[in-house]
């Protein structure tokens, strides 16, 4: 199944995820799987809601700390808005974190 996945989207562009079930798979244009997590529930921390995805997107990208995300939110050095309406996107250092008008973690990207 990853051969047929890996043929389909091999000229995909950067990245590509997909979610079936419980799993995550990442398959760079390559056709490299880059990780196989399980999918993240939505979850508060320090009273912050990050989504799954959010949560998804730290672990595949590197970022373990929940308070740098929240540090960024709370002390950017951008602040712009988002490709979505109703989404903000503050940046900081070498980190990207969307927020949705709920002011929800709803992806963090490492630049």
């Amino acid at each position: 199944m990853v051969a047929k996945m890996c043929a389909l989207f091999s000229s995909s562009g950067p990245c590509t995820s997909f979610r079936r079930f419980s799993i995550s798979l990442s398959i760079c244009s390559s056709g490299n799987i880059l990780n196989v997590i399980t999918k993240n529930v939505p979850t508060a921390i320090n009273g912050t809601k990050f989504t799954g995805h959010a949560l998804d997107q730290m672990q595949a990208r590197g970022v373990l700390s929940p308070n740098a995300v929240l540090d960024v939110v709370k002390n950017p050095t951008s602040i712009l808005e988002g490709n979505t309406p109703g989404t903000t996107v503050f940046i900081r250092d070498n980190l990207k974190i969307v927020t949705n008008t709920a002011r929800e973690i709803v992806t963090v990207i490492l630049q």
